[in-house]
């Protein structure tokens, strides 16, 4: 017993010390990590420990262990999975594929973030280049083109979901879901329309959540004109909740709580929480004043905190939300669109100017901490901790790694 609590003691603290961020969302899937003993949440207590130049995209970094995996487009006609050494930035190995930029309305690039998974790092194009790839030399373990397998039209701002493990497989969403295995390539099963509407399914630019409901697992993502749920065991069909996005467009990923009882949406007209029963979807409260075109929202202790407001407009501000009634708690306005991670009880802000913002969570006020300019161009891509050290990127591919001093 004793041999035991020690083990037990020994985990805890080393998970307390180091955490890899390993996909989209972190860790807990959540965008909360746990904070090191010596986090500082002053940004003048930190500095760049190294910076590379990799290419155009919104790639966020993914970390394993001292690796460190993020992806690129040329502006040519190549796009790039890059591996560095997380401490120094040395490259390790790259992979490169063939791939359009698809650059409407934005420089281009890779949406999607890189997933890693015990020996393997899945990847997935702009234009559906769905790849598992071994983890230490980048070769390729297998390859799958979504745009065929799922037989849709290609999304107009191109493939963005997250690949997101499921037990033995790997999903995928852009209008439908896929799931294949994750270590064969091989289809377990491709969503059906349940409209005969074609509009209906037109792609979203969100990665997808499971979570579980009285013994059943689900899986739900946003479309660009509604959100869907299905049972991951075969993807069949169970909900469907419409909206009326700007463009067709929605690029944040749903919120699941009470467990599996309770879905907040988010998007370019205004917020939703819906009620789930297992069977059917039905409304809340709705928000009009709480809108996003593709930043996330972080949960923490029944508050919703995030930036309202589109990634270039005037009237943004940061909001802090009751998850019960939708009432606004607090709000600073004039506050940039920004992307959220939170290390400890610190949210780290990427706005979309460049600047990192540290503010404190809180329910009773907004409370900044401080401020550094870091980046020039635009920045859409969430800020990843991990082990000690933030990674933060913009569009045109400038990477920082930085530590506290």
């Amino acid at each position: 017993m004793y041999k035991l609590s020690l083990l037990l003691l020994f985990c805890f603290t080393v998970s307390a010390v180091a955490a890899d961020w390993p996909s989209f969302l972190g860790p807990n899937k959540n965008d909360i990590t746990t904070a090191e003993s010596n986090f500082n949440a002053d940004l003048s207590k930190w500095s760049k420990v190294w910076e590379n130049n990799i290419g155009v995209g919104y790639s966020a970094m993914t970390v394993s262990g001292n690796m460190a995996f993020n992806m690129s487009h040329d502006k040519k006609e190549t796009e790039t999975l890059h591996c560095f050494d997380a401490s120094s930035g040395k490259s390790l190995w790259k992979f490169d594929y063939p791939g359009p930029l698809i650059n409407k309305l934005h420089k281009g690039g890779p949406n999607s973030t890189p997933t890693v998974d015990g020996d393997f790092v899945f990847i997935l194009g702009k234009a559906g280049q769905a790849f598992c790839l071994n983890k230490t030399d980048g070769s390729v373990v297998w390859k799958k083109d979504l745009h065929q397998l799922m037989e849709i039209k290609q999304p107009a701002f191109g493939f963005a979901s997250s690949p997101l493990i499921y037990k033995d497989w790997i999903l995928y969403t852009s209008g439908k879901a896929v799931a294949l295995n994750k270590n064969s390539g091989e289809l377990v099963w491709l969503s059906q329309n349940s409209s005969t509407e074609e509009a209906a399914y037109h792609p979203g630019h969100a990665t997808p959540v499971i979570f579980e409901q009285n013994g059943t697992d689900y899986i739900t993502f946003l479309l660009g004109t509604g959100l869907e749920v299905l049972k991951v065991e075969d993807g069949s069909f169970v909900a469907r909740h419409n909206l009326k996005a700007e463009y067709n467009m929605t690029a944040t990923t749903p919120l699941v709580l009470n467990e599996g009882r309770r879905i907040f949406l988010s998007w370019n007209r205004y917020s939703e929480m819906l009620d789930f029963d297992g069977q059917s979807l039905k409304s809340a409260w709705k928000k009009k004043d709480y809108i996003h075109t593709m930043q996330n929202n972080i949960l923490i202790d029944g508050v919703i905190y995030g930036t309202h407001g589109k990634d270039r407009g005037k009237r943004t501000s940061f909001m802090a939300i009751d998850v019960q009634t939708g009432k606004t708690l607090w709000e600073e306005k004039g506050f940039r669109w920004s992307q959220i991670t939170v290390v400890g009880d610190t949210m780290v802000c990427m706005t979309v100017d460049g600047n990192l913002v540290t503010v404190k969570v809180s329910k009773e006020k907004f409370e900044q901490i401080s401020s550094a300019k870091w980046l020039e161009g635009v920045c859409w891509t969430k800020p990843t901790y991990a082990n000690g050290r933030l990674y933060i990127r913009n569009d045109l591919g400038r990477v920082l790694c930085l530590k506290i001093k």
